[in-house]
């Protein structure tokens, strides 16, 4: 994302705005996991972890790729920003299944 690269007033700028997205990010997360659970249980058929992983294909992986590939990334780091964010997001889903199954 070239955090480095911005000035020091430009960082301190972006600083003051991290509660508020820390507080967004955690209601986003919750109601995924409200989302993630419904989902689980109403195919309680299927092995939950096939269940993460489809939602993470169908939703998460193909949403992180469009939005990383239109966004002002520079070319050469749109593969790996999106094999980090999506990454990170399968790691997430499958934590949260395990505790969602076994809690």
């Amino acid at each position: 994302m070239e955090f480095a690269k911005r000035s020091d007033a430009e960082k301190k700028e972006s600083e003051k705005h991290m509660p508020k997205l820390y507080m967004g990010q955690l209601v986003v997360t919750v109601i995924a996991n409200i989302f993630l659970a419904t989902c689980i249980t109403a195919l309680s058929g299927i092995n939950p972890y096939i269940v993460a992983a489809s939602l993470w294909v169908g939703f998460v992986l193909t949403s992180q790729a469009t939005a990383t590939i239109w966004s002002q990334t520079k070319f050469a780091h749109v593969p790996a920003q999106i094999a980090i964010a999506t990454s990170y997001q399968l790691v997430s889903m499958l934590v949260s299944t395990f505790l969602i199954v076994n809690l």
